[in-house]
């Protein structure tokens, strides 16, 4: 193949554009459909979203349900969940954004919990939860933030004990039996 197209290497986005263009033609014309009427459809690039003014539409006029601020009046607490820094979702923008209702709904900031869903990913660390709050390094934040404190371990600093070994037929048991009296 010419050029790496996959790996960006050389040519770009033009060049995977180019041969899958290559490729479209090349099916157009099987004979398996000749019989049928072959379209390629090319979308088009959507106009740039207005991020603030889209999330502002949002909260203020949901599609079939009311405003987040009537739906949360009268709760003593709300919790925000979110993706972690593993997904590109803008959480600089959002979260303020929806803690804002929630204020409007008499919701004090103390109240409100921040979820960041992780699943199996590592934990999220200090500097990226200011970053999603507005207060880290970005075009609004104060700047990367210090470095956390070392964790406390009930180990010591050591990696804990590994847990014994299950025991099966055919092994002996990790623990010495106790002797009996």
């Amino acid at each position: 193949m010419d050029g790496d197209a996959h790996t960006g290497a050389a040519g770009g986005p033009d060049t995977v554009a180019s041969d899958i263009d290559a490729t479209l033609a090349r099916v157009a014309g099987l004979s398996v459909l000749a019989d049928c009427d072959v379209r390629v459809a090319s979308p088009t690039d959507p106009p740039p979203l207005d991020l603030v003014a889209a999330l502002t539409g949002a909260l203020e006029r949901p599609t079939a349900s009311p405003r987040l601020a009537e739906l949360a009046r009268g709760g003593a607490s709300a919790a925000v969940i979110t993706s972690d820094a593993t997904r590109a979702v803008p959480n600089r923008e959002i979260i303020p954004a929806v803690c804002a209702e929630l204020a409007a709904a008499e919701i004090a900031a103390e109240h409100v919990t921040v979820v960041f869903g992780g699943g199996a990913h590592r934990p999220v660390t200090r500097e990226e939860i200011r970053a999603a709050l507005g207060g880290g390094p970005g075009p609004e934040g104060g700047g990367p933030a210090p470095p956390p404190p070392p964790r406390p371990t009930r180990w010591g600093g050591r990696p804990p004990p590994r847990p014994p070994r299950p025991w099966r037929p055919g092994r002996p048991p990790t623990t010495p039996a106790r002797p009996t009296a």
